[in-house]
């Protein structure tokens, strides 16, 4: 029967026990059998030799891909274990490489040039280690094919890449910190012979190598840090990147001021032939425009580093040699004539009625020239806020011809006793302050070599403040002294312009106790233009600082009291005034006049002795605020007059209906802004910007 053939049938016989468990049993099976329609089993074909032999290869074909996708796996895992076990590795290297470059970057800004040889080299052997270690950990992720793969995927492939080229910046950071290593290795030699600064510049020309050095590795380093993502880094990446941009900016800095310095210290100091001076003590307890009153002036000669006799007079002496040999009439500007010359012709003394330094240097050439001093190859002004901070760092000095030593805590107070005191030398009135730049000058060229990177900081200081300022004929030379702005120029430009001038007229000291304030509101139209409203408040200190003081001192340098002023204030040509008041007054302007590029609004006052004066300007100026992406831009340039402290500036912005402020900057610095009010001062030249969108 065939329905018990094949595996039925094997069945059967492997289990006789289940199909027979009894003979009635089988009866059953075999009569239910027979009652049930016969229906054929399909035959299970024979399988022939050959299909059998690839049913097995195909077997054991799986059974081996199965055994190599297993070896597969353990490699993965022994090399992902062993790549995580190198990246740990690297990733220790790379913090203490960091540690080591921060730990560097701080000694660097706190020793400077005063480390010491051996710091140096000690500094620049961690830093050899730390290039190792940073160049490691960068091979490491160049050379893993799963790094190289993982740079192509989304997000992830940003961060890969950074820290592949952070990791090369820091192997660039660290060269570069050997070679300013190399720079304080190089100071620390044993100087030639000569002075001071003659021995700064051998140094600066010495140094030159390990400069050229920095400057290639910063390039190195602003190339790799163009290849790092902008906004899509992880925060550990992104504060890295920040880091770099921040140092970058500093030793751009340093590397353009060396540059300068190099440049500019040799044609000053006269290493191309002997250099020519004009030196001008500006006293600015009587403040004129470029810095104060000119009540001296000197000649100082510099021949390759040397400093010649320093030759001084009282410009009244000039005056007086002037006039005596046919001296010509001098026209005054017109308010220097009405409220303070007179009919005396215009003199070196006041020569510095332009707020432009150059123009004031040559006004005081001319001056100088009339009264018989061969011409010269520039010109340099100080104040007496130079001369507190000179001795602040020189030390005090001796001016054996008075009797006194100054201080910098005496030296103006001293100034101004000594300038009206009657019982002083023959030579006239005004001398001490001769006698004064005489000792003074040489104190820098002795400064010794632990004080020269105090010595750098402190001139720049100063030419920021405006309490030096440099004029050279020499075009090249200009322009060195142009760009490390220690000219002394204005700066008008496209951008909006503000600087407010003194003139004291009234031939008294009381700049020294006179305290002034600006409030500035700047309200934006919608057709670009911004009104402007300059409230100037001037408070008349005098009886609080004449308080205890000898009263016939007080009347020598103060006389009554009376404080008098021409002030100006210089804005974009275009520009127009709407209102000139004092306290509220309307008073309008007394000169409205284009100057050096500019448009002034001049006006004369008085303030009496404990009075306050608010001087108030409101003008318009069209086209000032520029539309870019759906923001309006503006810009101002705050510029400081010469020769003052700096003014607490407040600025209240009024911006269009329903405008919102994006940003507000001073000196690129998010500004700290209550509401829409900025808050600064003057003590160098600020520049404000604003970014507001309308809705």
């Amino acid at each position: 029967m065939k329905f018990l053939s094949g595996p039925v049938l094997r069945a059967r016989r492997r289990s006789p026990l289940i199909l027979h468990r009894s003979a009635a049993g089988a009866d059953r099976a075999l009569s239910y059998a027979r009652s049930v329609p016969e229906t054929p089993l399909r035959e299970w074909p024979a399988r022939p030799v050959a299909s059998n032999r690839r049913r097995k290869r195909r077997l054991l074909g799986r059974r081996r891909r199965r055994l190599l996708l297993r070896v597969a796996l353990l490699a993965l895992v022994i090399l992902v274990g062993f790549r995580g076990y190198q990246y740990v590795n690297a990733y220790n290297d790379l913090r203490q490489a960091h540690a080591t470059l921060r730990a560097a970057e701080s000694a660097l800004d706190d020793e400077r040039l005063a480390m010491t040889p051996t710091r140096a080299g000690e500094l620049r052997d961690s830093l050899d280690g730390a290039e190792g270690r940073f160049g490691s950990a960068r091979d490491l992720i160049a050379g893993d094919p799963l790094a190289r793969a993982a740079e192509h995927l989304p997000f992830v492939g940003d961060q890969v890449t950074a820290s592949r080229r952070l990791a090369g910046i820091g192997e660039e950071a660290a060269r570069l910190g050997q070679s300013a290593a190399g720079v304080l290795i190089t100071f620390g030699e044993p100087p030639g012979e000569g002075n001071s600064l003659q021995s700064l510049v051998e140094f600066l020309y010495r140094a030159g190598p390990a400069f050229a050095e920095m400057e290639e590795t910063a390039a190195r380093i602003r190339d790799e840090r163009s290849g790092v993502a902008g906004n899509r880094l992880l925060a550990p990446l992104a504060r890295a990147r920040d880091d770099i941009d921040r140092a970058l900016e500093r030793v751009d800095g340093i590397l353009v001021d060396y540059g300068r310095a190099r440049d500019l210290m040799p044609a000053l100091l006269g290493y191309g032939g002997t250099q020519r001076y004009l030196i001008l003590p500006q006293n600015n307890t009587e403040l004129f425009p470029s810095g104060g009153l000119m009540s001296s002036y000197g000649v100082a000669e510099f021949e390759a580093g040397d400093l010649g006799p320093l030759l001084f007079e009282d410009f009244a002496v000039l005056f007086s040699r002037w006039q005596s040999g046919g001296g010509q009439y001098v026209e005054p500007p017109r308010p220097l004539r009405d409220h303070l010359l007179r009919t005396t012709s215009w003199g070196l003394g006041e020569a510095g009625w332009y707020p432009d330094f150059p123009r004031s240097a040559r006004q005081a050439e001319f001056f100088t020239e009339l009264g018989g001093v061969e011409p010269v190859d520039g010109v340099i002004a100080i104040d007496l806020f130079f001369m507190e901070g000179l001795l602040d760092l020189v030390g005090p000095i001796e001016i054996r011809e008075f009797g006194v030593t100054v201080t910098s805590d005496t030296v103006t107070l001293m100034s101004l006793e000594l300038t009206r005191d009657e019982m002083i030398p023959e030579e006239g009135r005004k001398v001490f302050l001769s006698y004064l730049a005489e000792a003074a000058f040489p104190a820098i060229f002795e400064a010794p070599r632990d004080r020269w990177d105090d010595l750098l900081a402190f001139f720049q200081r100063m030419a920021d403040e405006k309490h030096i300022q440099v004029y050279s004929h020499d075009p090249a030379t200009q322009e060195l002294i142009e760009e490390l702005g220690w000219d002394g120029g204005l700066a008008p430009g496209r951008d909006d312009f503000l600087l407010l001038a003194d003139t004291s007229v009234n031939s008294t000291k009381l700049n020294l106790v006179v305290e002034q304030s600006i409030d500035l509101e700047l309200r934006f139209n919608e057709d670009t233009s911004v009104d402007h409203v300059v409230d100037v408040t001037y408070r008349n200190e005098l009886p609080t600082w004449a308080a205890g003081r000898d009263p016939e001192l007080v009347q020598r340098l103060m006389l009554d009291g009376l404080y008098g002023d021409y002030l100006r204030l210089f804005a974009p040509l275009g520009s127009t005034l709407d209102s000139l008041l004092i306290d509220g007054q309307g008073v309008g302007a007394e000169a409205v006049e284009q100057e050096m590029g500019l448009l002034s609004f001049g006006r004369y006052f008085t303030v009496s002795p404990g009075a306050e004066r608010r001087v108030s300007f409101a003008y318009d100026t069209p086209n000032l605020v520029e539309q870019a992406g759906g923001l309006f831009h503006y810009r101002l340039v705050m510029q400081k007059q010469a020769g003052t402290a700096g003014a607490p500036v407040s600025v209240s912005l009024v911006l269009p209906e329903g405008a919102v402020l994006e940003y507000a900057t001073v000196d690129g610095q998010i500004a700290e802004t209550r509401g829409v009010t900025l808050e600064t001062d003057l003590s160098v030249d600020r520049v404000i910007e604003i970014s507001y969108r309308l809705p």
